[in-house]
């Protein structure tokens, strides 16, 4: 006679095998949450310099906006202009733009650079502070862990028309990165 061994009902618990499979569903999820986290932080750091370059150009652009008459403006002297203002620091003359910007004091014209420079410049440029205006001078600045410069160039060889670019770079991760803005400002309205 045979016996047969009653077989013992299962356990509604879990085997070996389901337990190891969990784990390691839960190691892979967490893995790559972590992951997905890491990358998130580092975008988030990456945007916040790519800001504060940014916001470096806009600071140096308004700048030289806001102060484009005493950069470029060749103020007539105590007699007026006539047809041409000759700049207080030797450059050439330039032609007055309207008649109505010849009396003594107003700004008669562009010099075909920056006031102060010897030259239009080959080099960038940066803003200065003496005490009572903004200047430009040669070579770039650096601004925390941000390089700045500001080229010039005449548009279409017109002294009263000035295009201005901002160029700030900076290395993040062993690689150069640059942000730039420019505008075009024009002495109409001088």
């Amino acid at each position: 006679m045979l016996r047969h061994k009653a077989q013992a009902p299962r356990s509604p618990g879990f085997t070996v095998l389901e337990v190891l499979l969990a784990l390691a569903l839960i190691v892979v999820i967490v893995v790559a949450v972590a992951s997905l986290l890491g990358a998130i932080r580092r975008l988030q750091a990456s945007s916040d310099v790519r800001s504060r370059a940014l916001g470096y150009a806009a600071q140096s652009l308004e700048l030289v906006t806001g102060a484009q008459k005493q950069l470029f403006g060749c103020v007539c002297p105590a007699g007026g202009c006539s047809t041409t203002c000759t700049p207080s620091d030797g450059q050439a003359a330039c032609t007055v733009v309207s008649s109505a910007y010849t009396t003594a004091g107003t700004v008669g014209c562009w010099a075909g650079h920056a006031l102060g420079l010897p030259s239009g410049p080959d080099a960038p440029l940066h803003l200065a502070w003496n005490g009572t205006i903004w200047q430009l001078l040669s070579g770039s600045e650096t601004v925390s862990t941000f390089t700045r410069e500001i080229d010039l160039l005449n548009v279409s060889s017109d002294p009263n028309q000035k295009q201005v670019t901002v160029k700030v770079t900076w290395t993040e991760s062993g690689v150069t990165k640059q942000v730039q803005l420019s505008t075009v400002l024009t002495a109409w309205h001088n």
